[in-house]
């Protein structure tokens, strides 16, 4: 797991993390729009951050300067995912 902490602006306490598309954190998330398909410029985004910043699939979310497009949200039963 890659954790980036304080590179989301407009969200500072948000942790950005990356995981093994095909290992078991993967698998324990529940789709609540969108899709798990991912580009190298994709990412899913948690429920609650979703929420928080008004992002939904087809938004574009900025984490360390580099812009990605949101595939999907998740609900993973953990607050701070």
């Amino acid at each position: 797991m890659l954790l980036v902490v304080g590179e989301i602006k407009a969200s500072p306490a948000a942790i950005a993390f990356g995981v093994d598309p095909h290992g078991f954190v993967d698998k324990r998330l529940v789709m609540t729009a969108g899709s798990r398909s991912l580009g190298p410029h994709d990412v899913l985004v948690g429920n609650r951050l979703a929420d928080e910043l008004g992002l939904h699939p087809g938004s574009t979310m900025v984490i360390r300067r580099h812009s990605f497009k949101v595939t999907g949200i998740y609900h993973s039963g953990v607050y701070f995912q």
